[in-house]
Order: structure tokens, then sequence, then C-alpha cells
């Protein structure tokens, strides 16, 4: 920075001021190549130049673009500047090495050219310095005289090759000019040496720096050629663009990447991230930096890729999971990379290829690999799509089956909010070759531990809760089915409601999840909750009221950091419906999920304000009025961060879990399914919700 000081332009207008140049080439002695040297840009240079040409370089300054070229064999160059300076220096320092180069002190509104005489135009920087984003008309037609000039003095398959940071109002004007006379094809490369900047320099540019080559053509062209977009890396064939906005679309991409780029080299950050599309424009990788906070200096970095079907894992999904895994991984800065669903990969190498060019970019100043590592788990094509749909209510959806650790599951996927597993179940291939599904086992964690409920109900010492008559349950949020399904075929005399607002995902839990048609014993209700609340609450039977309400809803978008339940289940007139509707000894069982330390406490305050303890009923006489007011609601953390279910009793039953205790549902049967011998760790964890 120190060679620079006081010499890069205060003000974009300086650009634009001849009186900046000339005291900036005053000043700077040595050859100024704010756009790159040579050696970063001859592979457009030598792509589209020939030896024989005849070259013209608009605005020629003190680059030695002009030495780089002939001493690569180019002899036919003439450079124009309004700074006879720089053109005496300019012509003083080549004529004894470089006899045969020619620089004149003229105007790019006049550039002296014979009509069809040139064979390339080069422009670096000079239009940019032109065209700044509040040109005056003076400013605009000046440019206008230039363009006019190019095409006047450019040969049939001539080319004009402009070197630019490409800010959105220079395309526009730049595309307005040379489309609208039907006679250009225009081609623009994203430079490779943007992305690889100079390692460890102050100066390392925000902005990647763009060659737009612009064919002449002798005759119209009717329709003209498609606009073609090219990327740095040379496997990588032109992109055809659908016009001027898709071509934007590119380049502002391209940007972007650059300061992202730029933003990650040069701090320490605790976490960023950005998508990167394919060609099509469609979202094919998810890039998250994640960094060492407590060091001053980076000195370790990789690249781990989240297998195929383990993006949801909290080790992935969660920042306190993303750290916890640079730490597993032993490194200062690790890129997580997420892999889109929709879209197919070939094998773990082809991925590495990929982001091989991008990713060397996110080093940290000071680390120079020649080969980034990649870290992964395991294969990353161990996907499949079976079913996709559109509901009007819940958009796009996907059923998937992926493996994991040696298990098949089947999951439901909206797209709107593709991190979120809405269902999911283990599926057991048959020996017939078939999927089934496993159904005796809740896979989801929060399901799991909302049956911890049942050690509130009103159960016998002898009495199996399994076989119990009577048993009525409520599950707001029917999804892909599993819970009421579970409910369903666990408890062989319970009466199950199921209520969804969407029935087109009603279909495809019966369909994708085996789901059961309604029976006697099952009501699936196509309604809001809210109103389906609303009428059960004014139930008068005790006996026709719920034992336990589940509530397994998600808020469509994430408002006051709460993501479950939806705001509107958790106002007093909301939970005072739930609690009407439940039985004088019921519960209200839901998973609370929020990153935002004060939602949580709101919550849980408006939930214990309103589920106090309010029946009275076997209120053990060592619990103080105090903790009958404040304790009533339990709550177990889920296996991520940010889960924590709340079970919500009507009335706390003396000695209720915790201390000396012994369950309602645990039984010393060694005929017990799996899920209630599981039962007791998820209970361990059962406190109530003040506890630290």
């Amino acid at each position: 920075m120190s060679s620079l000081q006081g010499l890069l332009p205060k003000s974009h207008r300086d650009f634009t001021d001849p009186q900046y140049w000339k005291k900036f080439f005053e000043k700077y002695e040595k050859p100024f190549e704010w756009y790159g040297s040579y050696d970063q840009l001859h592979h457009v240079m030598e792509k589209y130049i020939k030896v024989s040409d005849s070259i013209l370089e608009l605005g020629c300054g003190n680059s030695e673009l002009a030495e780089k070229l002939y001493d690569n064999g180019f002899r036919h160059y003439r450079g124009i500047d309004t700074d006879s300076k720089v053109i005496q220096k300019q012509t003083v320092n080549n004529s004894t090495k470089r006899p045969e180069l020619a620089f004149e002190c003229k105007s790019v509104t006049e550039n002296g050219a014979a009509d069809e005489s040139i064979n390339v135009v080069i422009d670096k920087g000079t239009l940019d310095a032109l065209l700044q984003a509040d040109a005056t008309e003076d400013d605009k037609q000046t440019v206008r005289k230039m363009f006019e000039e190019v095409e006047r003095c450019l040969c049939p398959m001539g080319r004009y090759i402009i070197i630019t940071l490409a800010q959105m109002h220079l395309v526009d004007f730049l595309l307005e000019y040379f489309l609208a006379r039907n006679r250009f094809h225009i081609r623009i490369h994203k430079c490779g040496f943007a992305e690889d900047g100079q390692k460890g320099s102050e100066n390392m540019s925000k902005m990647p720096v763009f060659a737009v080559v612009i064919t002449k053509f002798r005759v119209l062209l009717n329709p003209p050629p498609k606009m073609e977009f090219v990327l740095p890396d040379a496997d990588v064939k032109p992109i055809r663009v659908d016009g001027v906005e898709e071509l934007k679309q590119f380049i502002m991409s391209s940007q972007e990447l650059n300061w992202f780029r730029h933003y990650t080299k040069r701090n320490i950050i605790d976490e960023a991230s950005i998508n990167l599309c394919d060609t099509a424009g469609k979202p094919r990788y998810t890039l998250t930096v994640v960094d060492d906070m407590s060091l001053k200096q980076l000195n370790t970095y990789s690249v781990f890729i989240i297998p195929r079907g383990r993006e949801s894992d909290w080790l992935f999904a969660s920042k306190k999971g993303r750290q916890a895994l640079r730490a597993q991984c032993k490194k200062d800065r690790l890129v997580v990379v997420n892999l889109d669903r929709n879209q197919e990969y070939v094998c773990l190498q082809g991925i590495q290829n990929d982001l091989q060019s991008i990713v060397v970019a996110f080093e940290p100043i000071g680390i120079s690999s020649k080969q980034i590592e990649f870290l992964s788990l395991g294969a990353v094509d161990l996907y499949e799509s079976v079913a996709k749909g559109t509901s009007e209510i819940s958009g796009a959806w996907t059923v998937e089956r992926v493996e994991m650790d040696e298990h098949w599951y089947r999951r439901l996927i909206f797209d709107a909010n593709p991190a979120l597993i809405q269902s999911e179940v283990e599926v057991i291939k048959s020996k017939r070759g078939k999927w089934q599904i496993k159904s005796d086992f809740l896979t989801c964690d929060h399901h799991r531990k909302m049956l911890l409920a049942l050690e509130f109900l009103d159960i016998g010492k002898r009495e199996n809760i399994l076989s119990k008559a009577g048993l009525r349950f409520a599950v707001l949020g029917v999804g892909g089915g599993l819970l009421p399904r579970f409910l369903y075929e666990q408890f062989s005399q319970a009466f199950v409601v199921g209520v969804e607002l969407d029935p087109e995902i009603l279909k495809v839990a019966h369909k994708y999840f085996g789901l059961p048609k309604e029976n006697p014993r099952l009501k699936l209700i196509v309604d809001d909750a809210l109103n389906f609340l609303e009428q059960s609450s004014k139930c008068s039977k005790d006996d026709e009221k719920f034992d336990v309400i589940f509530m397994d809803l998600a808020a469509s978008t994430a408002k006051n950091s709460l993501s479950c339940p939806p705001p509107a289940f958790v106002t007093e007139s909301a939970l005072e419906n739930m609690k009407k509707s439940l039985k004088s000894r019921g519960v209200l069982a839901f998973n609370l999920v929020t990153r935002d330390d004060e939602t949580s406490k709101e919550v849980k305050s408006t939930v214990e304000r309103m589920f106090s303890l309010s029946g009275c009923v076997d209120i053990d006489k060592n619990i103080s009025a105090e903790q009958l007011l404040t304790c009533s609601i339990y709550s177990v953390k889920g296996e991520e961060d940010v889960n924590e279910v709340l079970l919500c009793p009507k009335v706390r039953p003396v000695n209720g879990p915790s201390g000396d205790y012994t369950s309602r549902v645990l039984k010393d049967d060694k005929d017990s399914p799996d899920w209630v011998k599981n039962y007791s760790d998820d209970l361990e964890k059962l406190n109530l919700s003040n506890e630290k």
C-alpha cells in the first residue's frame, strides 16, 4: 500500500480528469497495471490477436502492455494518450529495444486511424475512466464518439477488447450502443487473475476484472448472435445467454464472489456463506466459511464436503455444529460445502474439480497451498428422489431416500426450506426388493421427546399404557403422518386426531409414509389448527377432550427468530384454547425452536403463565405456593442446540418426573417395544423449565 500512498483517486470523478492522470504518472514512475499485467491477461490477448494484426491501444498511459505485446511477437502496435509527457516517455523507453512500437498524443474521439485499418483495438481501463456512475451528458457524448471511432477504424472481423471492472451503468451503456447496430458479437470473459490476486498484497482488488470482446461483422446480423459469458477455467465452454439481463446476472454474480473472497481473505470471521449456481442459474453449492475466532492469524485451511443427505444434521446445519466440526478437523479455517438436493453429482472427485479454483480464493493471507485439502465423512451419491410435486399451500415438495450409516431413510422436504426435514422415517428393503416403512420407532428426536408427556397422565401402577382404553391424542400438524401413525399403532386402544392445513400433504403422507386411512380410531381433519382448537375448546365433557395435544408445527418464515411453533400458537388466546381442549390431567407437548434467548424466555413465560397449576389435584404438600405458580412446565433439550421440547401439564403429579420417581410408562416387561426401552434415556434429561 505504501508505494501507492496518495496516488489512488480519492473520488471516482478523478478518473475522468486529465489533470489527475497527469499528476499520477508524474509521481508514479513504475508501469501502473491497475487492471492486471500482461501475464495476467495474456490468455485473452493471445486468443484474439494474431502476430500480423494491426493493434491500436486507447489511453496507453505508462502501462507496460505495449512492451509485453512486442516481446511476445505482436509488433504492429500504436498507442495513443492525451498526456504528451507519457507519450514522450513511452517513446524514449522503447525506441531502441522496440523500434516498431508507435506512440502518439491523440484523443480517443479522434484516434487518427484510417477507415477499417485496425484489426484489434485495446481499451484497458480507459472506458472505466471516461464513463463514471454520475457521468454527465458531455461524458456520455465523449464515449459515444470513442465508440464511433472504434467502429469506423475496425476492419471486418476486427475486435474491440475492453478490460474493465464492468460496473452496471457502464455495461448498460456499452450494450445499448453495440447491440443497436446489429453487426457486433459480444463475449465477456471473467479474467482469472481477479480470482488469484496478488497473494499477501494490500492492494488486492475487491472487484473482478472482465475482458469484453466485441467482434465487428461486415454485414448486419439478423437475428444477432447470442451474447456469451466465459469463466476463467480453460476447460469451460462459453455460456450463451438469453438477453442483457442474464448477461448482467453473470457479471454481478462474479462481482459478488470477488467481494466475498476479498472479505474472507482479509478477515477472521465467525461465519459467512455464499451460494454458487450452475450455468443455468440453479443453486449447486452453498459454501460456509468458519474460522477459529480465538486466533489472530489463521495458519491451516481445508474444505469439508457434507455427505449427501446429511445436510440437516446438527453438525452441519447449525452454527455451533459447524464450529464443532472445524475443531474436530483441527483447522483454523474450514469451508463447509453443502450440496443442493436438486443437483446431480457424479463423484467426490468431480465436486473437488468443480470447487478447486474457487475455494483457493478463500485461503487466508499468508497461506499458499498448491493443493487444497478436501475432507468428508463418506460418499455423496447415496441419494434417490422418490417423488416430487407442488401444493398450493406448501409449495414444491420432494420425497427423497438417503443412506446414512448403512441405514436408509425416506424424507419429506419442502423446497421453500430445503435445510429442514419435514418428516423422516427409516425404510427397510424386503426380500422381494420392496421398501417397507419401519413404523415402530420415531426417527425424529423431538417426536420421541414429546412422548414424555405420557408421564403426566393418570395411569395406574398396574396399567399398561399401550393398551389403556379411552386415551385421546391430538396431533396439530400431520405432515408426513409419522407421529399420528406411531400413536395409532403403538397405543392399541387410543383415539388419534390429526389436523393438517394442506390436503395435498395428507395425500403424500398416505402414499409415501404409510399413514392409515380414517377409521374408528383415527380421524384426519383438514383445517387450520387454530380453528380446530377454538372448536375443541368448547367441548364440555372431560372424556371427549384430549389426554395429550402434540403441537408439531413450524413457521413458514421465522418471525422474531421463532421457527417452531408459529408465533400465533403461543399467544394467550391460543394457549387458553389448548388448555380448555385438554382433560383435567391433560398435557400439551411441543417443540420450541429459536436461536434467540429472549424469544425463548418470552415464549416460556407466556406458557408458564397460562399453564400455572389450575387444578390443585394431587398437589405435593412440600411444594411452595411460589413453585406452584412458576414450576409447572417441564423441558428436555433436543440433540440439536436450538431444539427444546416443552411439556405443559395442567396438573403437576406428586413426585413428578424428577428425583426418586417411578415411570408411568416404563415397565419391567421384556416384550416392550424398542421405543419404550429407549424411553428412559430421554426421561433422565427431563427437568423443570426454570432449573439451570
